[in-house]
């Protein structure tokens, strides 16, 4: 029963992160347009963090797990499983073959309340605690902003 909540979880889970994805690539594309007033605004430090740090921007005054983070070594959008940490065996020839198909990608996932597993097409990262992105040098993620 746990095994199947979890796997609910996950695939609702998928399906967001399907969504950032598609609307990644439309802006990308130029399908999505931004008007001069609404700029994008980004986080100050961009943060990574387990279920116990709200997703949305950092700004001077709240910390929070940016929800737009995109790689600026393989140019995709960074996904993210929330209760999820990635296994031992995760890599990056996995990466490479498998993202963004999220059913894929669910072989490498373990179940962990409090977690938030990360990964683009190159990197990867399973967090509990929050992490500045300054201070992981291995990851090449920035803020790609939101409107609003």
């Amino acid at each position: 029963m746990i095994w199947m909540t979890s796997l609910m979880k996950l695939r609702r889970h998928c399906l967001l992160a399907s969504e950032r994805v598609n609307h990644e690539d439309k802006r990308r594309s130029g399908s999505a347009t931004l008007s001069h007033e609404e700029s994008p605004k980004r986080c100050t430090t961009p943060l990574i963090g387990g279920t116990s740090l709200p997703l949305g921007m950092t700004t001077v005054a709240t910390k929070r797990s940016c929800d737009q983070l995109r790689c600026i070594k393989c140019d995709s959008p960074v996904i993210f499983f929330e209760g999820f940490i990635w296994t031992e065996d995760t890599d990056y020839l996995f990466l490479r073959n498998n993202y963004p198909d999220l059913e894929r990608l669910r072989s490498h996932l373990d179940s962990l309340r409090g977690g938030r597993a990360y990964a683009c097409q190159c990197s990867f990262r399973s967090v509990e605690e929050p992490l500045s992105l300054e201070e992981d040098t291995e990851l090449q993620w920035v803020c790609a902003g939101g409107t609003g």
